[in-house]
């Protein structure tokens, strides 16, 4: 009975390690003037919601993603609007507004933002300074919540399995007549 409880957790928390939803990560890129941010599958593929194959300027790009946008006051700042992302090269991306915010930015980097080719590119988390210094992009892998919650569930299991193998022996109660 104890080894079937070992067994289960163990077979949790392995489960949990191959089992994964579509995983997401984080763009913060900070210029002179504004701060955009934004959020895209960490390894898009053609299919996706907002994918565009080999359009110009780039060499993928997505079409119509909320970017959150902050800076001085005006149109566009404080809230998500709808922006083009474009892939230049492995180190270089346009990011422009589709509607009147006007906010347009070509950054380069001395480093590549993604691995794969144009086909299967694969974000790789990191901070990347443009060649200029005037710009800052900040790639974070995102936590899957479901891959966190079955970590936990299979952890409890051990636990519980655990306590059952070597916990403390049950308290025997005297009765006095």
């Amino acid at each position: 009975m104890k080894f079937r409880f070992l067994v289960v957790a163990a077979v949790v928390l392995f489960c949990s390690a191959l089992s994964h939803a579509d995983s997401m990560d984080s763009f913060v890129l900070t210029g002179s003037v504004y701060t955009w941010s934004w959020t895209l599958p960490a390894a898009p593929a053609a299919g996706d919601p907002n994918w565009l194959d080999h359009n110009p300027p780039g060499i993928f790009g997505f079409s119509g993603i909320d970017v959150m946008t902050q800076g001085p006051a005006g149109f566009g700042v404080g809230v998500a609007t709808s922006h083009d992302l474009f892939f230049e090269s492995v180190n270089s991306f346009e990011l422009g507004c589709n509607s009147m915010c006007g906010q347009f930015i070509r950054p380069t980097f001395g480093a590549g933002l993604y691995s794969g080719g144009f086909e299967n590119p694969f974000f790789l988390p990191g901070t990347y300074i443009s060649l200029d210094g005037k710009t800052t992009l900040t790639i974070t892998a995102i936590p899957e919540g479901s891959q966190l919650a079955m970590i936990a569930i299979g952890g409890l299991g051990l636990l519980a399995a655990l306590k059952k193998k070597f916990g403390a022996p049950a308290l025997a109660y005297k009765t006095s007549c």
